[in-house]
């Protein structure tokens, strides 16, 4: 029997966490990877048997040895969201892209499996007005997308070169539990958030940005069907449902009971109007499909939420 240990980089944060829960259910032995100054603030359930391996994934310091005996390697770490990507692109590129250069070759010299690896398919791919699908132009109009694609083409090279397999799952708006907002992303973390402390919620545009909201435990289930999945795919993986920004708040104050103050903002430059995944792929090829409808997944957020007032975002 191979070996299935499942090293998973940023395991301590909002996906990450995620993962491990579910690799857990499923009865995996699982290793994480995360920062050297900080622990996992997320553990779900019992975590007591998953290794915890500290280091600085920029650097590179601490990668090699998580590696270590992994089979499937989950690489949920990232450094920039889509507006501080434009404000500071170099910085993206050195923190994002050249580290996981860094370790894919580690994956190869370690024997690695498989690396899977989350994608943006809500940046990725360029203007829609219909769902897009994975044959879809790739045209990022910023450049977080354009770091994620680069990275999409760095484990196509190093199958083709090492034989490295990898699954790419491009994921639409994701949202859920343990989302904190952080650096302003997550449209739903950001304006529940909001409405718990009476601030007002930032539109920016007019409310029709049209956004397809998945559930974290929902991705989470993706992957781990695209781990024994075939070889060198990718995936979209979302709800295939669009959402307007505008719905997204009367749903929110539908669950929560309460009235939402909105301020509207101009809009940004990065922005699709339109940004919904064709989903036929990841349901014909792996089986999976979206299972929670959003004023449910909200519903659990908000739960949360209201559970952890004082909960500060992980890194």
């Amino acid at each position: 029997m191979r070996n299935n240990l499942c090293l998973v980089l940023g395991g301590g944060g909002f996906l990450g966490s995620h993962l491990v829960d579910a690799l857990r259910e499923a009865g995996f032995p699982i290793r994480i990877f995360c920062k050297s100054n900080s622990s996992p603030t997320f553990r779900g359930g019992d975590w007591q048997a998953v290794e915890i391996f500290t280091g600085d994934f920029v650097t590179g310091v601490g990668v090699t040895e998580a590696l270590e005996g992994a089979a499937f390697v989950f690489h949920c770490i990232g450094t920039t969201v889509p507006a501080n990507s434009v404000a500071d692109p170099v910085y993206d590129v050195e923190t994002n892209v050249v580290p996981t250069i860094r370790l894919l070759r580690s994956c190869v010299q370690q024997g690695v499996r498989r690396i899977l690896f989350p994608s943006s398919g809500g940046v990725l791919y360029g203007p829609a007005s219909e769902p897009v699908s994975e044959e879809s132009p790739t045209l990022p109009a910023c450049s977080y997308g354009i770091t994620k694609l680069a990275n999409e083409k760095y484990l196509h090279l190093f199958r083709t070169l090492h034989g490295l397999d990898y699954t790419v799952l491009r994921i639409s708006n994701l949202y859920g539990e343990r989302q904190t907002g952080k650096f302003n992303q997550g449209a739903v973390a950001i304006f529940l958030r909001n409405v718990r402390e009476d601030r007002p919620i930032h539109l920016w545009g007019d409310g029709a940005i049209v956004r397809d909201f998945v559930y974290v435990r929902d991705v989470a289930r993706a992957f781990l069907r695209a781990m024994e999945g075939p070889p060198a795919q990718i995936f979209n993986v979302g709800t295939g449902q669009g959402t307007a920004l505008s719905e997204l708040v009367r749903t929110i104050e539908q669950v929560t009971g309460k009235r939402a103050r909105i301020t509207q903002e101009a809009g940004r430059p990065f922005d699709l109007p339109y940004s919904v995944l064709d989903i036929q792929k990841v349901r014909r090829v792996l089986g999976w499909e979206p299972r929670t409808a959003l004023p449910d997944g909200i519903r659990a957020t908000w739960a949360w939420l209201n559970q952890t007032r004082n909960l500060k975002p992980e890194t």
